[in-house]
Parts: C-alpha cells; sequence; structure tokens
C-alpha cells in the first residue's frame, strides 16, 4: 500500500513537470495543417488619431498558421500590434511590415499614409462666421479652449457656446483626432408681446423653484438652508441662546443693522436692491442675454397685455395665463375667461365641412399657475421681494415672515395676494422664474 501512494506521488510530479503546449485556433489538434506559402496586406490612408486595422489576405485562403509580427518602421507616426492594429499619431508616412511566426521567409509590407485631422466648426443652423477649423498634424495633450463668445444668430435662440451635436457645451477640446464641433443653442425661445419699453418675455421658465438670490434649485426652501443669510446665537441676558437669521447681503433697513448691533450682532447696510449678476439665476442659468425681470418690467407685462385663464392649456392639462399680445388699447390690462375671449392660443386648420377658416395662434406666452420672482428686494422688508401672482383667485396673505424662524422683522402686512399683480414674499421661499431676454 505505502509503495503504491510514492508511485501515485511519483506520476503526479512527473506530470507536472512535462510541458504541454496549447493548440491554438489555427494549429487545433483535430485540424489538418495547410502550410502558408505567401501573405498580402493593404495599404491604408488615414487621419491623425484614426485606429484601424490593417487588411490581411492569406494563401492559401485555408491556410490555418496564421500567425503574424508585425513592426512600424516610424513608431512616432504609426504604431502596431501584433493583430495589425494601427493608431495613428502624428501626419508622415510610415512602412508597416507583417512577418509569419512559422515561416521566416514569408513577410509582407504596405504602406501607411497619415493626414492631417482637423476640428471642423459647424453653426448648426446658426448665420454667421464660424472659427477656422483647427488643423491637428500631431495627437496632443493640449486643450483647445472653446470661447463663448460669437457673433452667430438663430431665430428666436441665444449661443451657448460650442460643444457637442446633442447641446453639450464644452470648455475644451482635445486636439487627438477628426471632430466636429457644434454650436449650442437654447431652446428658450422668447417673443415680442408690443411692451411699451420693447422687453422680450421668455416662453417658458427656468427648470425648477428657486430662493430669491440662489441659482440653484433644490426641494426644500426655509431660512435654514438659505445661503444669503447666517444663524446667529444671542447671548445677551435678555435674549440668551435665541436664534436669530441675519441677513448677509441685499440690506438696506437701517433700524435693523442697530438693532443687531445692540444684540452685539456685526451688520452693516450695502444698499443693494436688485440682484447682481451673480446671484441672478436667469443670467446663471440661461446665460447673459437673459435675467429676472424688475419689479416695472412685470407691472408692464400685467397693464399691457391680455390675461386669459385657463385649465387646459392648449389640451395639455396645465392650468395657468395665457398672456396675449394685445390687439388693441382697449384690451391692455384685460384678465378675461376663455369664455369672453376671442384670442386664440394654438393654430386652427381649416374645416370647410364645419365652415371653419384657417388661423394662426395669438401672439402669447403661457404662464403656469403660480408665482414669479421678480430681481427686486422689497422696499418695505429687506427678508422678503417682490414677486409677479398668476393666480386664478387671490389669497389671503397677513403673516408672520416665518412662524417657525426668528426674524428682526415682524410682518408682510399686505392684506391678500391679488390674483394677478405685486406682492412680496420672504426670500428664503421657493418660487418661479420667468425671465426676460435682454435687448
Amino acid at each position: 500500500m505505502k509503495k503504491n501512494k510514492i508511485a501515485l506521488m511519483l506520476i503526479s510530479a512527473m506530470a507536472a513537470a512535462m510541458p504541454f503546449s496549447a493548440c491554438t485556433e489555427d494549429e487545433s489538434s483535430d485540424a489538418v495543417k495547410v502550410d502558408l506559402t505567401g501573405i498580402t496586406i493593404k495599404n491604408v490612408t488615414c487621419y491623425v488619431g484614426d485606429a484601424v486595422s490593417i487588411e490581411k489576405e492569406f494563401s492559401p485562403a485555408n491556410a490555418n498558421i496564421r500567425q503574424l509580427e508585425f513592426t512600424s518602421s516610424d513608431e512616432s507616426v504609426i504604431s502596431v500590434d501584433n493583430n495589425g492594429n494601427i493608431k495613428a499619431t502624428k501626419k508622415g508616412t510610415a512602412t508597416i511590415t507583417a512577418k509569419s511566426v512559422y515561416y521566416s521567409n514569408i513577410s509582407a509590407t504596405c504602406t501607411v499614409t497619415v493626414n492631417p485631422s482637423y476640428i471642423v466648426f459647424d453653426a448648426n443652423g446658426g448665420d454667421g462666421d464660424v472659427p477656422e477649423k483647427i488643423e491637428i498634424a500631431e495627437i496632443s495633450d493640449q486643450n483647445y479652449e472653446l470661447s463663448k463668445e460669437s457673433n452667430l444668430t438663430k431665430d428666436n435662440s441665444e449661443f451657448l457656446g460650442w460643444g457637442t451635436k446633442d447641446g453639450n457645451v464644452l470648455e475644451s477640446i482635445k486636439l487627438e483626432k477628426q471632430d466636429t464641433v457644434w454650436a449650442v443653442w437654447t431652446n428658450n425661445k422668447y417673443v415680442d408681446l408690443g411692451l411699451t419699453s420693447k422687453t422680450l418675455w421668455a416662453t417658458e421658465n427656468l427648470d425648477g423653484k428657486y430662493a430669491w438670490g440662489e441659482t440653484e434649485t433644490k426641494s426644500a426652501f426655509t431660512w435654514d438652508n438659505y445661503t444669503l443669510d447666517t444663524m446667529v446665537t444671542i447671548n445677551q441676558t435678555t435674549y440668551l441662546n435665541s436664534t436669530i437669521y441675519v441677513l448677509r447681503k441685499y440690506i438696506t433697513n437701517e433700524d435693523m443693522v442697530s438693532i443687531m448691533q445692540n444684540y452685539e450682532v456685526s451688520l452693516s447696510s450695502d444698499g443693494i436692491t436688485q440682484l447682481e449678476e451673480k446671484d441672478d439665476a436667469a443670467i446663471k442659468n440661461w446665460g447673459k442675454n437673459y435675467a429676472m425681470p424688475t419689479q416695472e418690467n412685470i407691472h408692464e407685462l400685467i397693464t399691457e397685455c391680455y390675461w386669459v385663464y385657463t385649465e387646459n392649456y392648449n389640451k395639455t392639462e396645465q392650468k395657468g395665463y395665457i398672456v396675449y399680445k394685445a390687439k388693441s388699447d382697449n384690451d391692455r390690462g384685460v384678465i378675461a375667461s376663455e369664455e369672453d375671449s376671442e384670442y386664440i392660443s394654438a393654430d386652427i386648420a381649416e374645416d370647410k365641412d364645419k365652415n371653419i377658416e384657417a388661423q394662426k395662434a395669438d401672439i402669447h406666452i403661457f404662464l403656469p399657475e403660480g408665482k414669479y420672482w421678480s430681481n427686486q428686494l422689497s422696499e418695505e422688508d429687506d427678508y422678503a421681494a417682490y414677486y409677479m401672482s398668476a393666480l386664478k383667485e387671490a389669497e389671503e396673505q397677513t403673516k408672520d415672515l416665518d412662524d417657525s424662524q426668528s426674524t428682526p422683522n415682524a410682518q408682510i402686512t399686505d392684506d391678500e395676494t391679488p390674483a394677478v399683480g405685486i406682492s412680496i414674499e420672504e426670500r428664503c421661499k421657493g418660487l418661479l422664474i420667468r425671465p426676460i431676454r435682454l435687448q
């Protein structure tokens, strides 16, 4: 029994030490060996940055001993692997040699010509001058900065910059291959409502809601997460450990400054009553051709247009106001029901059977029901700003600025929020934004 065990161990050790040859696809143990007698590889013309595979022909066609080794005469122009895959890295010419691994007398060569690549600029439907194409004579790690300045124009659109065809704006592009850079345009159209100031209003809102002076939307809006205030704990005996929210910007109320100083809270007035560019959500999100409206812009929209409330805008089930360009002076500032209005918000096709004539929609914008920020601080209260209401009905509005938070001011004292009008709201609250286009 002991001898058998030793014999088995010896056999195992010998087996482990014996060389084995794995069969390849070309050398299957079941295949009949067919010798290779010749190879041909085809010339290639490509561009800097291209990755292509060299075409190979074997003689005879059924030869199954095909393994090759590839080399390049100039690795700085063309690199190649043993599968014949080449990478063009620089303008120029190189010779690729393919040699049989098993038949030393069999080889072939081809010429690879590498032309310069170009970055081409496409106006993407716009009119005007596009930048000259950029030649790439050699792959580079250098980034080419893409300008956001351009004289290109496109109807009802704004140039955002250069980028991908699907609309992603790029800051720069690598000079590494043939490519096309596309002009990126806003989808944010605007219309001329015939206003005295010639202000153009956008036809859609910014996505989401915003606190006044913040440029990013969020899911909750309180003084706790408002970015333009600071929570301060007062340590005076009378107000020991009382927490208040102190504004850090857009402060005009000197009385409030004095009160804060009495609480030993450092505060000073900056006298700024209108949002600066960096705090304007419309500018930040849509670019410098747009901005949040002023109180005067809103007043003009309300008093010079014809407003119609609808509960099913163009059969989309959206509630809100259709704000039309007034057809006559008598229509300016009118708020009408759909039943009483002769304005139309969608094209009407001709229907001879029903004796209906084709009509184009009247010029308008649609404001989904809600409240819309202006860019102006309230004259009454630094903790509030002006907004436009576009509501079906007026709302009562006599309340503390925020019952759950402490501020040094008392109340917003308007009796009600008008259905359509201008009122004030706490700066930390989330409201809609409808931009205007700057001339």
